[in-house]
C-alpha cells in the first residue's frame, strides 16, 4: 500500500511543478493609484477571465498587483490593454512598488 501512496504523492507534486515553471508573475502598480476596494473590484473584473489568468493580488497601500498568468495564453501587453481601456496605465515595479530599471537595447 505505500508504494502505491508513494507513486501518488510523486505524480502530484510532478504535476505540481509542471504546472508552476508554466506561468509568469510580474508585480505591476496602476495610474491613477488605487485607493479603494471598489478600484480593486474594477481592475479585477476586467483581468480575472482573460485567458490564462492564474491569480491576482492587490496590496493597496503599496499600489501593487501581483498578476500570475500563462504566457502562452495571454501577455502583459495584453492585460495592460485591458486596464487601458478602464482607465489604468500600468508600470512593472518590484513587490514594493518601485519602479523596475528600463531595459536597455542594444
Amino acid at each position: 500500500m505505500r508504494p502505491y501512496l508513494l507513486s501518488i504523492l510523486l505524480s502530484l507534486l510532478c504535476m505540481a511543478a509542471a504546472s508552476a515553471k508554466d506561468v509568469v508573475r510580474h508585480f505591476i502598480s496602476p495610474t491613477p493609484r488605487m485607493h479603494c476596494e471598489s478600484c480593486e473590484k474594477k481592475i479585477r473584473r476586467v483581468l480575472q477571465f482573460e485567458k490564462g489568468m492564474k491569480d491576482i493580488q492587490f496590496d493597496l497601500e503599496k499600489n501593487t498587483i501581483l498578476i500570475v498568468f500563462d504566457p502562452a495564453k495571454t501577455s502583459l501587453e495584453k492585460l495592460a490593454t485591458k486596464l487601458e481601456k478602464i482607465g489604468y496605465e500600468i508600470e512593472v515595479t518590484d513587490e514594493s512598488g518601485r519602479p523596475l530599471p528600463k531595459k536597455e537595447k542594444n
